[in-house]
């Protein structure tokens, strides 16, 4: 079993342990940039079923997630030399909304299926939980339509989130395969006081059935802040920060010059240690849970890779753990990625090209540019002159969606330009869920086999410059 001691992980003979690693996204919490889908996954399953019928759709999802992660992708992954998975979940795969509190069992057969993989190729798991009840964030990938972040303000949620944890922690408490417990992707939030209650109510919950296991603390505003996290008392704590870094997310060279900066390896290095001040001054273990880059199928993806280059290699100078976002898509950032031939990619070709014209994703080639961005920028710009006829000048105000204003550090995250941004995306990308879920209406049970199948590794490509990356980094 790994615990924390003397500031780093060791194994159960003391001798430490460094991992390093990627992240299984878009698996068993789907994400639309990842499978190529408009929208969030709730939408996307409840769109198919309503074309295809309860048992269909079941069939499709199933056999989906049956070939997305087997085996082959562990074996796979090992021999890169990682030796971890961090694995997202949706709390829906486990509970449902009509029924809370009473968890399915068959929600756990992919979980216990990754880790009796990873024990066979001496690999951790750490279980992460991405989407929570009531949301811990406003974004796509927490299954989050609303943009409200519930869990802050309402105890049913929390109950219902202590109580999946204590049940997770009940099932693999002598499991030690298992890492340990991420407790909460990326949480954003205004109110450290309730942070700060829910960490420790998931942490109460935990421990009253597993003592063992390293509990994941991650840092608000999406893994970046930790100065209002209060050090729990447990020794058994490591501190996970999220890292993604400019010259990563565009299409560009590197090194060079962004926004003004000038970005290159000393540059990341500086903000990295920076964004770590805090919990390298605790003297926690850090862990890096996802940094990566965005490819766009350009001349320029190879300074992609050379950013995650950099960036392996820092983490690597202060012993930190990582591991990168994400293993498998379709083609965005996955260190694997589905071939266009196979009949997935064929069958959404059409509608992956409209959802990036009109940008339906928050995330990925077409976010910036599309149609969504531009629709913005114009009633923008017809709110200002409509509000200058009326002697207002115009402001973008930082609001949620329960009506409160947000403090200064959150005024990015619900700017009303970015509230607008978003409500124009989700919107299109409803509208265009139902063009994809039209083409599965024709489908018969062969034909959804085939699009399953495509996920399998069989049928992907390696990146080959950043699987060596991965060979070289993780030695």
């Amino acid at each position: 079993m790994l615990h924390v001691e003397s500031g780093g992980i060791v194994d159960r003979e003391g001798k430490r342990v460094h991992l390093k690693g990627v992240a299984l996204g878009g698996w068993l919490n789907m994400e639309h940039f990842i499978l190529g889908y408009p929208g969030t996954e709730t939408a996307f399953r409840n769109a198919v079923k309503c074309v295809l019928g309860e048992d269909k759709a079941s069939f499709f999802f199933e056999r989906l997630l049956e070939n997305f992660i087997t085996e082959d992708d562990i074996e796979f992954i090992a021999g890169l030399g990682c030796n971890v998975v961090r694995v997202a979940l949706n709390y829906r795969l486990f509970e449902d909304d009509g029924n809370p509190f009473f968890f399915k069992e068959e929600g756990f057969r992919h979980l216990d299926r990754v880790i009796e993989y990873a024990r066979r190729h001496g690999v951790y798991v750490i279980i992460d939980l991405h989407a929570v009840q009531g949301w811990q964030n406003p974004d796509w990938h927490c299954d989050n339509p609303y943009q409200a972040t519930l869990i802050w303000s309402h105890s049913q949620y929390r109950e219902r989130f202590y109580s999946l944890w204590r049940c997770i922690a009940r099932r693999y408490r002598d499991e030690e395969a298992v890492a340990g417990y991420d407790v909460m992707n990326e949480p954003v939030t205004g109110d450290p006081k309730a942070l700060n209650e829910v960490y420790n109510g998931v942490l109460k919950a935990i421990r009253s059935v597993d003592t063992e296991h390293i509990v994941f603390l991650k840092g608000n505003l999406w893994g970046t802040s930790f100065e209002e996290i209060d050090h729990p008392d447990d020794e058994n704590i490591v501190y996970s920060v999220h890292h993604y870094v400019l010259p990563g997310l565009v299409d560009a060279p590197y090194p060079t010059k962004l926004e003004g900066k000038i970005f290159d390896k000393h540059v990341l290095e500086e903000e990295y240690v920076k964004k770590t001040m805090v919990p390298r001054k605790r003297g926690t273990p850090i862990y890096v849970g996802e940094f990566g880059s965005i490819f766009y199928g350009t001349g320029n993806d190879v300074y992609r890779v050379a950013v995650d280059e950099d960036l392996m290699s820092i983490f690597n100078k202060y012993g930190d753990h990582w591991t990168r976002w994400t293993y498998k898509d379709i083609g965005v950032m996955g260190l694997v990625y589905l071939s266009g031939d196979t009949p997935w990619m064929k069958f959404t070709e059409r509608v992956r090209r409209i959802k990036r014209i009109l940008g339906t994703d928050e995330w990925g080639p077409g976010s910036r540019e599309g149609f969504s961005s531009k629709l913005t920028r114009s009633i923008l710009e017809e709110l200002k002159n409509t509000l200058r006829n009326e002697g207002v000048e115009y402001r973008d105000i930082s609001i949620d969606y329960e009506g409160r204003r947000p403090p200064e550090k959150l005024k990015e995250a619900y700017s009303f330009s970015r509230n607008l941004k978003k409500a124009l995306s989700n919107l299109l990308a409803l509208y265009t869920l139902h063009l994809l879920a039209e083409q599965f209406s024709r489908l018969d049970y062969k034909e959804l086999e085939k699009l399953a199948e495509s996920f399998h590794l069989s049928n992907c490509i390696v990146r080959k410059k950043l699987a060596e990356a991965f060979k070289k980094y993780c030695k």
